[in-house]
């Protein structure tokens, strides 16, 4: 969606919670994320060659929306999605404000992410969920052979809120498995 100067991206990769990533450190593309009003907003940098650096680029301010999995609709992602992005466009004064239910709870805001990886090949159960938050080293899940046996534990390796995790049921070392944001509690 591109408005004036302001643009909201929309994606959906492989495997990820609904949130907003923007470049925190602008003010207005703050106050758009905040607009936005999903739970947390994850600060990134510009990558080279993105959608994101080609629309700074040109002066507008981008709000990337990183939401679902690829080849599944999400209604939580879907309805998340489309409600920030009106919730945008009133703020913009773009379209007439609806009746809410009340203030939106503020989003957490996260400076830094990570993807917890399989230390090896098995099939995967987590016992996390999005938006669980989570301590360093606690146990995440575990990786069985295919008799069922444990071979390893999944553990957190920061503490924050899980943002993405994997539904894929075999998983090879070196995968992603729970992405975590570290946040200020």
């Amino acid at each position: 969606m591109h408005v004036g100067a302001e643009l909201v991206a929309l994606r959906r990769p492989p495997h990820r919670g609904h949130h907003p990533v923007a470049d925190l450190d602008d003010p207005r593309t703050r106050e758009l994320a905040q607009a936005f009003g999903a739970p947390v907003m994850v600060h990134a940098r510009l990558r080279d060659g993105s959608l994101r650096q080609a629309a700074v680029e040109v002066g507008a301010k981008v709000l990337l929306y990183e939401a679902g999995e690829a080849l599944r609709f999400d209604a939580v992602s879907i309805a998340t999605g489309v409600a920030g992005i009106r919730r945008v466009l009133e703020h913009l004064g773009m379209v007439d404000p609806q009746p809410t239910g009340g203030p939106l709870p503020s989003a957490v805001e996260s400076r830094s992410t990570g993807w917890v990886r399989a230390r090896g090949t098995g099939i995967l159960n987590l016992e996390t969920e999005l938006g669980a938050f989570v301590e360093a080293g606690q146990r995440l899940g575990g990786l069985s052979d295919t008799f069922g046996r444990r071979v390893r534990l999944v553990r957190a390796d920061r503490s924050g809120i899980v943002i993405g995790l994997t539904r894929a049921p075999v998983v090879n070392a070196g995968d992603a498995l729970v992405h975590i944001a570290a946040v200020e509690q």
